[in-house]
């Protein structure tokens, strides 16, 4: 009788164990299967398959709302281009391979349809520079700047003589206009930003590259500046070709900020060559180029025209010859409009009013006391006290 209650108990305690076990599988696999549970936990992964259409999907856009506002909201703040890639950009998209060799005309080759190389991220009005560190062999990287009126220089350039970039020599020719070869060019002009003796600023050009290349474009920029007080995003790249000394030229790019290019947009190769002159990009050594045609064919001259001015006629730099008369001085209220000299003639000379025989001189003609004379004269306050005549109480 005591076995068989004993029995009895063993049953019930083992069916309420089974009891317990099969409700705990139920309660977690009814967990497991309702993963569209809005307070389900982040472990719960659904994979779908990437061509298959959500059947609760519609084509009214309605569930893209919060993602629009998000791209909205990010769009707000642009990303700005780190130093580094400033400097990049102009590398990457330049193809120095595809610019034609000097033709002896332009002193530039537009580039990119003469649209900059600038990423909208860039495109800044805060004024600032970014100066490329030298390679290992000395030479110039890219040079950055956002000119504004506040880095441009307010006093005269310094000396910077005692700069000597890769490839500089000191010789000179008489075809070269001021003698020397080479200059010292600013890859960012100093009416920029001021930078005197900068050497990661300098490189050894000649002097056509610096005068007729780069100078105009870079007083192009200066005068917008001044005029507007906008900024300009202004970016130069010296390019050298394999471990060459001397760059082969300088790729110039400039764009107006604050009206989006209107006043202000250039993408040009300026060729840092010399006419007449031999140039070794790899030592910077030169030689003069000999007109071996001589004999039987004279040399072609191509006239580098200085314009005329008031005083002088047309003129070319290179050999001196005149073309044309002087533009002769334009005077206006004793100064020339387009010159500012003084007019040496111009007299402002107080005019004064007499008669035939009276002995004195009056300020206005409407003096009384000539109300009764026949004839009045006008004359010089200097004529009239040569002649003795002495000043009218009445209008002086």
């Amino acid at each position: 009788m005591k076995n068989d209650v004993r029995q009895k108990g063993l049953f019930k305690s083992i069916a309420v164990i089974f009891l317990i076990f099969a409700l705990v599988f139920a309660f977690v696999a009814c967990t497991t299967e309702l993963p569209d549970d809005p307070d389900s936990g982040a472990d719960t992964t659904i994979n779908m398959d990437s061509n298959q259409t959500d059947p609760d999907s519609t084509d009214d856009g309605a569930g893209d709302d919060e993602q629009s506002t998000q791209d909205t909201n990010s769009s707000q703040e642009p990303v700005r281009e780190t130093p580094e890639q400033f400097i990049s950009n102009s590398q990457s998209n330049f193809d120095y391979s595809k610019v034609p060799e000097y033709d002896g005309n332009l002193p530039y080759y537009v580039v990119n349809g003469n649209n900059p190389y600038f990423a909208d991220a860039s495109k800044q009005t805060v004024s600032f520079e970014i100066y490329g560190a030298r390679d290992s062999l000395g030479r110039c990287g890219v040079v950055i700047a956002n000119v504004g009126k506040d880095i441009m220089p307010t006093e005269d350039r310094g000396s910077i003589g005692s700069v000597k970039p890769t490839g500089w020599h000191t010789v000179k020719y008489d075809c070269v206009d001021g003698k020397y070869l080479y200059n010292r060019c600013h890859l960012i002009g100093y009416q920029l930003t001021g930078e005197n003796a900068n050497e990661d600023n300098l490189i050894t050009g000649t002097r056509y590259l610096n005068v007729k290349g780069m100078l105009p474009f870079e007083n192009m920029v200066a005068d917008y500046v001044t005029e507007t007080g906008n900024h300009v995003m202004y970016r130069v790249t010296p390019i050298f070709v394999g471990n060459e000394l001397l760059a082969r030229g300088v790729l110039m790019e400039a764009y107006s900020v604050e009206d989006n290019g209107d006043g202000i947009c250039f993408n040009v190769f300026c060729y840092n060559v010399q006419p007449q002159i031999d140039i070794d990009y790899t030592t910077g050594e030169s030689k003069l180029i000999e007109d071996k045609s001589e004999e039987t064919q004279p040399p072609v001259h191509v006239h580098d025209w200085e314009p005329a001015t008031c005083t002088s006629p047309k003129k070319c730099s290179t050999c001196g010859e005149t073309q044309g008369n002087a533009l002769n001085h334009s005077y206006n209220n004793g100064t020339c409009t387009a010159c500012g000299q003084k007019d040496p003639n111009y007299s402002i000379e107080q005019t004064v009013y007499t008669t035939k025989t009276g002995k004195r001189y009056h300020s206005r003609s409407s003096c009384s006391g000539l109300n009764n004379a026949n004839a009045i004269y006008e004359s010089t306050l200097t004529a009239a006290k040569n002649k003795g005549l002495t000043p009218c109480e009445k209008c002086h």
